[in-house]
């Protein structure tokens, strides 16, 4: 499931904000989340936490180097459920920038002025919904 649902088409945000993939995997009872975010300058770190029942977890990323444009990738996995409410934040010496995201029956709902990652819904199977 894409913005759709809010009434954002992922064609008309800014190219300049984009940071990655958030990929949502139906499981047997609960869904697994993959976050592929991307670091743009070596002082840029990414902090992911979930809150689900009153819980507030901070989710630890594998940290990949990257001989690309990018700095590094940060690549997070973890199994939620709904309503688990999941927020981004990306600190710089520039400033800090969040994105939230909102685990429902239907998929995923994004709330991000400042930065996106292109939210993908997965079958069991693994095919884009």
């Amino acid at each position: 499931m894409t913005n759709q649902e809010l009434g954002i088409s992922q064609s008309t945000k800014p190219a300049v904000r984009y940071r990655g993939r958030f990929l949502c995997r139906q499981k047997y009872g609960y869904k697994l989340i993959t976050m592929v975010v991307n670091l743009l300058t070596p002082d840029e770190q990414s902090i992911v936490t979930t809150c689900d029942c009153g819980f507030t977890f901070a989710e630890e990323p594998e940290h990949i180097p990257s001989n690309s444009p990018l700095i590094a990738i940060d690549l997070y996995h973890f199994a939620v459920t709904d309503g688990t409410e999941i927020e981004l934040m990306i600190k710089s010496s520039q400033g800090e920038y969040r994105a939230c995201y909102t685990i429902c029956p239907a998929g995923v709902q994004e709330c991000s002025p400042f930065l996106w990652l292109d939210v993908v819904k997965l079958s069991q199977d693994g095919k884009t919904i």
